[in-house]
């Protein structure tokens, strides 16, 4: 016979509000003092925690999202709670609530979190190791360009530090939407040099000059907006 199933997302505004912030723990003390069936796991990738549990006790049931309701204003977390009513054979017979582990490396990372180690960077550190990071790529771009343009001899450019600020950019800094548009312009051109320096036969010698002068252009104006926002974080 299928339970009747609640599945709860709780949101959060970012994945270290929800992961490593020992809340999966936390709900699972809440439902096994109400005696609630079920599982709870964090998404991998996501600002989410997922709780798939039985609410055949409609009594019991309210008492635990109330009381889930409640860490958040206890806690003074970051995330919102959704409740969404499902009734699914795939999980009959849920005993006890069980907190789901994921990979050993996400939940190293997220147990470090917990412990307030993120790798044992503050954030300043991190903002600081993101911008030498991208200093060292945008010098290594352009002394490679220099080299290119010398001797005639072409290889692709090493991109994945600027793929990664623009991935993951440190917390809001002075000047930052201008200055992650500069850097997407520059790693657009990037990628397509890359693509025309991996095929020889450059059909269209005009455009890979073009090309050539355009990311020298953005790297001199790059360049001296790093230089200022290194000096913002120090």
């Amino acid at each position: 016979m299928a339970q009747d199933i609640s599945r709860i997302i709780v949101y959060g505004e970012t994945t270290s509000s929800v992961h490593g912030a020992e809340l999966r723990e936390k709900i699972q003390e809440i439902a096994l003092k109400w005696k609630i069936d079920g599982q709870i796991r964090n998404v991998k990738g996501w600002p989410q925690v997922e709780i798939i549990c039985c609410r055949d006790d409609k009594e019991k049931f309210r008492n635990f999202f109330n009381e889930l309701l409640g860490l958040k204003a206890q806690k003074d977390a970051l995330y919102n709670v959704t409740d969404v009513l499902e009734r699914d054979s795939l999980f009959d017979d849920f005993n006890g609530f069980n907190v789901v582990r994921s990979d050993d490396l996400s939940e190293m990372v997220w147990g470090l979190q917990a412990a307030g180690k993120v790798f044992s960077f503050s954030e300043k550190t991190r903002n600081m190791s993101l911008f030498k990071s991208l200093e060292l790529c945008i010098n290594s771009v352009s002394v490679q360009l220099d080299q290119m343009e010398a001797a005639g001899k072409y290889s692709s450019f090493h991109l994945f530090a600027i793929e990664h600020f623009l991935e993951q950019p440190p917390a809001s800094f002075e000047g930052a939407d201008a200055f992650l548009l500069k850097l997407w312009d520059l790693y657009t051109v990037g990628k397509g040099l890359n693509a025309l320096i991996e095929n020889k036969a450059r059909a269209d010698e005009k455009v890979f000059i073009s090309q050539i002068k355009s990311l020298r252009e953005l790297l001199g104006e790059t360049g001296a907006q790093l230089k200022v926002l290194n000096g913002q974080i120090k």
